[in-house]
């Protein structure tokens, strides 16, 4: 039977995660660590806890070789977490720096928010490219933060982690570690270079589900702001405009982007 939870989050480490809630439905909204890597999860749990203050900063960060070409890759050496799919190429920090900073104040704010106003509410960590396994004295630290941050009636956490000393027939272990985080471990590389082997981790995430209110909720806002942005945007003829206009609409509604 499936749990049922009001907001799901992906705490990382990068965007596989939340490309699995997405592909089962469980993505309501952007959340502040979809698309960013590096930091581990005890960073992750620092970030949480110190509320994001500086959680990009100018004076820290570092251009790197990025994996792809359609994006420029920065390293924040404070906050040690890489931004992939942020920077454009060919457009400088201090150009595209207050763009990238009002998106994420957006999904931070968006975050304590709707993490605070649910009844229950879950964070995922999902990593195929551990190379030495998660200590659990770091799940046991993101546990606290969460708890301490929104009450831990209604948070609970899931790790999964990639062994590569497991077989890849063997089962994944699933091991309980307290009344509110969850361990799976196992070899969960495969095909997909960014999914790992999804035939043995979307079952994981398919065990999770929206509430239906929340859902219901969500859905009819996502209708309503798609109405409203196509009425106004019909009444601007530059496309330049029509851009920023729409990301206002979503975001008054609280839509993913």
């Amino acid at each position: 039977m499936k749990k049922r939870y009001d907001i799901i989050y992906s705490l990382g480490k990068n965007c596989a995660c939340a490309t699995y809630l997405k592909r089962n439905n469980l993505r309501l909204t952007s959340g502040p660590f979809d698309w960013v890597g590096e930091a581990s999860l005890a960073d992750r749990a620092k970030i949480i806890e110190q509320d994001f203050n500086g959680f990009i900063n100018e004076n820290y960060l570092e251009k790197r070789e990025s994996p792809n070409t359609e994006h420029d890759l920065y390293f924040d050496s404070r906050s040690k977490v890489s931004f992939v799919h942020d920077f454009l190429p060919g457009v400088s920090v201090q150009e595209s720096l207050p763009a990238i900073k009002e998106k994420y104040s957006r999904r931070i704010a968006r975050f304590y928010e709707n993490v605070r106003s649910a009844k229950r509410a879950l964070f995922i960590y999902f990593s195929i490219y551990e190379k030495t396994p998660i200590p659990q004295e770091e799940i046991f630290e993101m546990e606290r933060v969460l708890s301490e941050k929104f009450g831990a009636e209604k948070i609970e956490l899931w790790v999964i982690e990639h062994d590569e000393n497991a077989s890849k027939q063997e089962k994944l272990s699933c091991k309980k570690l307290s009344d509110r985080s969850i361990f799976w471990r196992g070899f969960i590389q495969g095909d997909d270079e960014l999914l790992g082997n999804i035939e043995r981790c979307e079952p994981i995430f398919q065990q999770a589900a929206l509430s239906l209110s929340y859902e219901i909720k969500t859905r009819v806002l996502y209708r309503v702001s798609r109405i409203v942005e196509n009425l106004v945007c019909a009444f601007i003829f530059s496309k330049k405009k029509r851009r920023p206009m729409r990301r206002k609409i979503r975001s008054f509604f609280g839509q993913r982007y």
